[in-house]
Formats: structure tokens, sequence, C-alpha cells
């Protein structure tokens, strides 16, 4: 996986792709793009700015892992996020999970990396896996806000009860305005970019999922799964109430933007295997203690 492929134009799909993710490019309309990426890209980007986040390179720790979660009923007004969280749940109902008419919340949170940076292999749970049988959501989704930073998200077919590693791992390249969605049960993670690349530019990316029941979690600061903020309200990262007001924002179907006719299916690489052996060169046949290579 360190040296995976890059992308080719149109790489052959495997017949069991579907299975483990699916992806799209060209997935939101113009003007809901740019209003996203005024929210989460560039120096100065409100989301970031307001939470203080650190990514681990500059010589302070990297801020712990964050999220907002809300209900998906009652009907949320018209605003900018529940135009987006709507548009995000239509495509990835199609892609790979039906059931998704059950969900009963949504989760999401954000990376803004450089190009080294990748994300060990983890599963999405609830409560970062604390308890006895960790839960996960329904469908996991990844959309991207760059292009050419970063590596790939790898996505397997491996749950947590698998007896076996993988056969293979497919991945899906950093490319504005493409999403990639899968189970939320299964391994997944972010390879670190190949040699020098990125310009300064940074692999920023935000992340959804869907829960058939989430504990919306109250308290001060941030954490996972916190209160969305209402709008006037700054967030559990204190200051910068402009992303807030951004996101809750009422706005018409054309002010949200039309979209969907572009929208295209992206292949992912395929890569044979999942783990090595670094001293042999070999291929691992069993799953590797969890403490080695996984998160929760």
């Amino acid at each position: 996986l360190l040296r995976y492929p890059p992308p080719p134009p149109s790489p052959p799909a495997p017949s069991d792709s579907r299975r483990a993710c699916y992806a799209v490019r060209s997935l939101l309309p113009a003007a809901a793009l740019k209003r996203l990426k005024r929210i989460f890209v560039g120096a100065g980007a409100p989301y970031f700015q307001a939470h203080g986040y650190e990514d681990g390179f500059t010589g302070e720790p990297a801020t712990p892992y964050f999220s907002y979660a809300l209900p998906l009923s009652p009907s949320p007004a018209p605003t900018f996020l529940s135009r987006l969280v709507s548009t995000l749940r239509s495509t990835i109902r199609t892609g790979v999970s039906p059931s998704l008419d059950r969900a009963t919340h949504v989760e999401l949170w954000a990376h803004s990396r450089p190009h080294p940076s990748g994300h060990q292999l983890h599963f999405d749970s609830d409560a970062e896996g604390e308890g006895a049988a960790p839960r996960h959501p329904i469908a996991s989704a990844v959309l991207y806000l760059a292009t050419g930073v970063g590596g790939p998200t790898v996505v397997t077919t491996m749950k947590l009860a698998s007896p076996r590693p993988p056969r293979r791992s497919y991945l899906v390249h950093p490319e504005e305005n493409a999403m990639v969605c899968f189970d939320g049960s299964v391994l997944h993670g972010v390879v670190p970019g190949r040699g020098v690349g990125g310009g300064g530019q940074r692999r920023v990316s935000l992340m959804v999922a869907f829960w058939d029941g989430l504990e919306v979690r109250e308290g001060g600061g941030m954490g996972a799964a916190r209160p969305w903020p209402e709008a006037g309200e700054r967030g559990g990262g204190g200051g910068g109430e402009e992303w807030v007001r951004m996101f809750n924002e009422e706005v018409t179907e054309e002010e949200f933007g039309v979209g969907g006719e572009g929208v295209e299916e992206i292949n992912p690489v395929v890569v044979e295997g999942m783990f090595v052996d670094v001293e042999t060169g070999k291929k691992v046949k069993e799953v590797p203690s969890i403490e080695d290579v996984f998160l929760f």
C-alpha cells in the first residue's frame, strides 16, 4: 500500500469493488462546493481556525479527534447543511447502503493535513471504540476538497470479527469534489502521500457517518459527537462563528446549486492483499495484532 500506484485515467473496476466502496467525482454543484471551500480550505479557513486545529507536523501535538452530530428527524429547515447532508445521503444510499433509510443521526468531522500525512487504519465506531462491543455507523464517506495532495483513502472489506486479512484493498485518490463511501463497519485509513508533493497545499476532507442511533454528547470543549451548534453559537472549539453561520444559513435549491448531471463513477485502484511483513516481504495471511495496526 505504501508504494501505491498513481491513479490511472480510467482503471478497470473489479467485479467486487461495489462490495467495498463506491466513489464518484463532480458530486456537488459549483455553488455548494465554493461554500465548503470557504469553510475548510486555505490559510485561515474558519472551521480549522475556530478549533485551533493542529496536524501534528508543526511541533505542536495533533488535535484529538472531534466531531459534531445531529438528528435527521424531524426534517430540518432548508439550510446549507441540511441540503448537503441530503445530497450525500442520496449518493451513499445509491452506492453502498440502501438501508440508510433507517439512519437517525449524521456525524461530521474534517481534516486538513500536509502531503506526507496519512491516517492509521481504523474502524469508525461510537465513542471511539469504548465498551465491550464497539458500534459502527451504517455507512461512512469521505468528501475531498483538494486535488493531488496526500495519499489515497484505502478501503477494505475487513470487519472487526474477520478471521483473515482482506484479499484486496481499494484505493481512491483525493480529487476535489469527489467522494468515496463504504460500509461503516469496515477497516479503512489513508496512505501517506508518496514523494515530495502538495506544493504547500493540504489534503482537506470532510467526513460523514450515518448512524442508526447515536448518543449526541453534551459537554464543554471539543469531543466526539458534540451537538451541532445552533445559529449564533460558537461550536465546541470556541471562537469563530463564521463557519457555523455558513452551514446554518437557509438557502434555496437555486442558491445551493443545481448538480447531478456531471456526476461520474470512479473505479478504485485495486491492490492485491493488505499486510506485508516488512522483514520478509511476504504477505501476511493472519490478522495482525490490533495493537499493531488498528485504531477505533
